[in-house]
């Protein structure tokens, strides 16, 4: 397994916890875990033609049927396509198409948001940035998406995107998870 592959399956299992507590509110219950192919099993349905639902993201609920919230928990993986990058460039300007390097972040949104589309779900793109520890951890969203956050940044990315970035910790303190899922079903 290469380097990068076991950063990514690492953050996807940081995530997953970082989800399960912001859905549960404790630490003790986990209702998120990474998809084992990490959407592999979706891509490859996608090509044969056949449904996929429930299997794209990187994220599975792992919630038994008689937890309280079981309900709600798997309409916020009916309505987001979550999906996690650990990312080693990440340049928040996004703005040189010829850069490829440059524009990491850029090309990974895209790509959340093309495949979000196409699941009729709503792209939610959770990163980390591995080249400066300075960066924290950040969700992008799309920008009419109801949210709760003092420090938004708005993009809107050549007439294609209009997003919003928000910083994790911000957004798991300022939004409660039922009514995030429910103002955006």
């Amino acid at each position: 397994m290469t380097n990068s592959k076991k950063k990514g399956g690492n953050y996807e299992r940081d995530v997953a916890r970082m989800l399960s507590k912001w859905a549960t509110g404790t630490d003790e219950v986990l209702c998120f875990w990474r998809q084992i192919s990490s959407g592999s099993v979706s891509t490859i349905a996608k090509k044969n033609n056949k449904n996929a639902s429930g299997l794209d993201g990187d994220f599975i609920c792992v919630a038994e049927s008689d937890h309280p919230k079981f309900q709600i928990l798997k309409q916020f993986l009916q309505t987001f396509f979550v999906d996690s990058k650990c990312l080693g460039n990440i340049h928040l300007m996004m703005t040189n198409p010829k850069n490829q390097k440059s524009n990491q972040l850029l090309n990974e949104i895209k790509k959340v948001f093309s495949e979000a589309r196409s699941s009729d779900k709503i792209p939610m793109l959770i990163c980390k940035a591995t080249n400066d520890k300075k960066i924290d951890d950040f969700i992008i969203l799309p920008l009419n998406i109801g949210v709760s956050a003092y420090n938004n940044i708005f993009y809107r990315i050549y007439n294609e995107l209009s997003l919003q970035l928000i910083l994790c910790s911000e957004f798991f303190e300022r939004n409660d998870f039922d009514d995030f899922v429910n103002q955006n079903k």
